[in-house]
């Protein structure tokens, strides 16, 4: 132990009065010591294994014994045995080697040992002891579940203390809980160490707060031990687990809500998943349980199958199915269900009279039998779908009932009406009908136009329009006009007793949109001319278009631009020209279909119309680089056309001042010495011309190749510096310049250094319970709370934990605090910075601890009888310890002739 003061007092005795001798000065010492080469060593064993304790001594002088637990073991095997029976020398005594065999390894015995080497019978050779300790770790004895059985039942939600114990091991076990294979770690524990039967083991009790859900039915539990002397066997407990718990809540599965015809089987399942024990899974019809089995799964749900005849009466019934078990209060029910049977009647039946007069109104009545869905009443006047009332009854027994009534003018030019009557159900194919024939005497009637499309024509359609007038009589002649004018291309035939016909044929054109067409009916003197008037309307497309750039303006667009800069507002607009419908007018950039803006629409020839939209680019907002470049196009189409479009394309220009990547980094950071290289990604509209840089403390100042230091190398947009030093980090500045504009970066450069300690408090001095603190200056970056560590030098203890207090003043400044010192304290300390770069280089210094104590002196079994043959001379020590140095005195029992005893002048006789 350094700064420990060890004077060692001898005192020469002479007896009988001879003259005192100093051995020193007789030349008497060898030239070389025995020594150690090798000393045995502290060792961990598991209880009965064996061992070798290692010394070996060079230059031997002396003879050499073992001791053991503080008994000397002699010199011979029958001597070593008598003390330790397990015990026995090995190896090579002509080399030096004096090993120590100790077999079977007890915890308790034969745990202390001592390689003792005697000096010479001169005392040429000094004494030599070298100690080992074996430290002895035992495995459990045994593993044990205390007040649990190895098979429990609980239910879920419910707690339960499960305890095991590990006995008879050194050092303590540890306990681990596993649910099947995996580590319980959100439960509860609480564990309890006590003395085990033999001195020095342990007994360890963890007890277990399980709380048990219902996934954890019958997966074991498992209480594992976990001990270094097990070298990796198993010891564990298992207890089978069984968790109670409800069945969920039944569910039937399949379409209850599809439609079944009157007949036919139906086959419904409902399902309890889980449960423990299984649940019982029954149907109940109207609240009363019908006798069908249930069978349980191989994924643990129950399921019973209900099987039924559909007929009317299910129409009624209410079904569903419930589940239980032990666990359940009262039986878990499904959602009720009802089962849709259809069926039809079997006919239909219309009342009503037999004839009318012109210009009557008649009223006809018609009625279904029951069916399910309810029928639909169709009514036909003439093969011609006429509309009545409609109404649904439901009737007790189940079903519906169908009633229509529907009221007729007379008014068409026939000698007679038939009127059908027709129940329609969509589910079956048969059609219920019943006709009833009226008879009327009419006039003739107005002529009817037919030929007319069901859509709108297109410019180049082939039309034929027909111009009927049925009965009459005579039958009339027909004639067309257009727009009041009589068409010479037509042709006229007539059907005895039927009908008159006229036909116009025509190749329609956008001139013919919306224009007039009407036939006339006249048989003379007998009724007067009638007339029927249609038009129609024709699609055409648009045959033109024109896109052009603006300044944002209205819908109608502004003067045309040729370019443009960021920070514009601009649209493009695209006119359409004449068409019918209205032009639509479709947007695309860069190949993606956007929505345009405002719409201009102004009639056209012919009743078209000519659209104008515009598109504001960026909504309105102020156009960036990032839209240049971008493709834009309109088409114009008619919607009602599958003809051929007018698409115009513009690819946009936009002029902006140098900008810089995202992808290109603000901060570089680079370890001291090495080489970096700074890149920025700039560009513009018109391309970047030229490249600055500068540094952050001459803003103003560029950067030339002619003053730059040498390991610095500019290449336009990279700066490259090869062996960096800390002077080279901070702010740098990088410009790009083109027509438009110049734009600037900043760029730091952090230079990364490994540390080094500026200054370590060099020692303290203290007195026991005083307060010690020390200083560790350090300059390194990165640095953090994190960059310096302190510890002891040599063998001695320190818990840095709870006797010592560290912190950071935030800059360089790291602070170890002891604020109590102890005595044991004494000694080296040191201090080691790493900030952990890459090929890392710490930095470590040592300061020293010297503690104010008395002395004391240390009384050694050695050293507390001495003897020696009469007239010869005794080397009498005594060691003493304490700080600062340590003056020692001797006195004698009894009388003290001084003449017998020499001191010198350092404390030593």
């Amino acid at each position: 132990m350094e700064n420990m003061l060890r004077p060692i007092i001898i005192f020469i005795i002479l007896q009988n009065g001879y003259t005192a001798i100093n051995l020193a000065e007789l030349s008497l010492q060898p030239i070389y010591q025995q020594h150690f080469i090798e000393e045995p060593q502290n060792l961990t064993v598991i209880e009965g294994q064996s061992v070798t304790l290692k010394c070996k001594i060079e230059n031997l002088g002396g003879k050499v014994q073992w001791s053991t637990d503080g008994f000397a073991m002699g010199y011979k095997l029958e001597t070593i045995k008598s003390y330790c029976s397990k015990c026995a020398p090995r190896g090579n005594t002509n080399k030096g080697e004096f090993h120590l065999y100790v077999e079977d390894v007890e915890l308790g015995r034969y745990n202390e040992f001592e390689c003792q080497v005697s000096p010479d019978h001169s005392n040429a050779h000094q004494a030599l002891r070298a100690r080992a300790t074996l430290n002895v770790i035992v495995p459990p004895s045994r593993v044990e579940l205390i007040g649990t059985e190895r098979r429990i039942s609980m239910n879920a939600g419910t707690e339960k203390q499960l305890s095991c114990r590990a006995s008879g091991a050194k050092p303590q076990a540890k306990i681990v809980w596993y649910h099947g294979n995996n580590k319980i770690l959100d439960q509860e524990y609480s564990k309890q160490i006590t003395n085990g039967h033999r001195e020095g083991t342990w007994d360890t009790v963890n007890t277990l707060k399980f709380k048990a859900t219902s996934a954890d039915d019958g997966t074991p539990i498992r209480c594992v031990v976990e001990h270094p002397a097990l070298n990796g066997k198993l010891m564990e407990k298992e207890i089978a687990l069984t968790v109670f718990y409800p069945p969920g809540e039944p569910r039937i599965v399949g379409d209850t809500q599809q439609a079944f015809r009157q007949g036919d089987m139906i086959n419904t399942t409902c399902i309890s998943s889980g449960g423990n024990p299984p649940p019982y899974v029954s149907w109940f019809k109207d609240n009363i349980q019908l006798q069908y089995p249930h069978s349980k799964l191989e994924n643990g749900s129950t399921v019973s199958h209900l099987y039924i005849r559909a007929d009317q009466s299910l129409l009624t019934d209410v079904y569903n199915c419930k589940a239980w078990n032990k666990e359940t209060s009262i039986a878990l029910p499904s959602k009720n269900v009802k089962f849709n049977v259809t069926f039809s009647g079997d006919r239909v039946h219309i009342k009503g009279p037999d004839s009318g007069q012109i210009g009557s109104e008649l009223t006809l009545h018609c009625s279904s039998e029951e069916s399910n869905p309810p029928s639909v009443i169709k009514w036909t006047v003439d093969g011609i779908e006429r509309h009545g009332t409609q109404e649904e009854v439901a009737v007790s027994e189940g079903g519906w009932r169908t009633t229509s009534v529907i009221k007729l003018r007379v008014d068409v030019n026939l000698s007679q009406m038939k009127v059908t009557c027709s129940a329609v159900n969509n589910l079956f194919k048969d059609l219920l009908q019943e006709t009833k024939i009226i008879k009327i005497l009419r006039p003739p009637e107005a002529p009817s136009i037919s030929g007319l499309p069901s859509i709108s024509l297109r410019e180049g359609d082939n039309l034929t329009l027909s111009c009927i007038s049925r009965h009459g009589s005579p039958l009339p002649m027909l004639k067309w006009f257009k727009q009041g004018e009589y068409i010479q291309s037509q042709s006229y035939s007539l059907v005895e007793e039927s009908h008159s016909i006229a036909k116009l044929f025509l190749v329609v054109s956008r001139t013919d949109n919306d224009m007039q067409y009407s036939c006339e009916a006249s048989n003379g003197e007998h009724f007067p001319t009638i007339s029927q008037k249609t038009n129609f309307s024709v699609y055409f497309e648009p045959v033109d278009a024109r896109l052009y750039l603006s300044m944002l303006s209205s819908a109608e667009g502004g003067p045309e631009v040729a370019h443009s800069t960021s920070g514009d507002r601009v649209q493009l607009n695209c006119q359409s020209s004449n068409s019918n419908p209205p032009a639509k007018i479709t947007w695309f950039k860069n190949g993606k279909l956007v929505r345009g803006g405002a719409i201009d629409v102004k009639p056209g020839k012919y009743g078209g119309v000519k659209m104008s939209q515009v598109f504001k680019i960026n909504e309105g907002n102020p156009i960036t680089s990032e839209d240049n470049g971008s493709k834009f196009s309109c088409t114009a189409s008619n919607p009602a056309i599958n003809g051929n479009n007018v698409t115009k394309q513009y690819t946009l220009n936009v002029r902006y001042p140098p900008e810089f990547s995202l992808s290109s980094p603000g901060n570089y950071s680079v370890i001291e010495g090495d080489d970096i290289t700074m890149s920025v990604e700039a560009k513009g509209n018109p391309a970047v011309r030229r490249f600055t840089w500068y540094t952050g403390l001459q803003p103003n100042k560029p950067l030339l190749a002619d003053t730059l230091p040498n390991h610095f190398k500019i290449r336009g947009p990279t700066m490259e510096i090869r062996k960096t030093t800390r002077k080279d980090a901070g702010l740098y500045r990088f410009g790009a310049e083109n027509d438009i504009g110049e734009k600037n970066k900043e760029i730091y450069l952090n230079v990364l250094y490994h540390p080094t300690i500026i200054n370590l408090t060099s020692q303290i001095i203290a007195d026991e319970g005083e307060k010690a603190v020390f200083n560790c200056i350090v300059d390194a970056n990165p640095i953090s709370s994190k960059t310096v560590n302190w510890g002891v030098v040599g063998d001695r203890k320190f818990n840095f934990t709870e006797r010592a207090i560290f912190s950071f003043d935030g800059n360089m400044t790291f602070t170890m605090t002891i604020p109590i010192v102890k005595k044991s304290d004494r000694g080296k300390f040191f201090c080691i910075a790493d900030n952990h770069l890459q090929s890392a280089q710490p930095d470590e210094q040592q300061t020293v601890l010297k503690v104010n104590f008395k002395p004391e002196i240390r009384k050694f079994p050695r050293y507390a009888k001495f003897a020696q043959n009469l007239m010869h001379q005794i080397n009498l020590e005594c060691i003493a310890y304490g700080y600062p140095n340590v003056s020692i005195f001797w006195k004698k029992a009894g009388d003290f002739n001084a003449e017998r005893y020499v001191f010198d002048n350092r404390g030593v006789t």
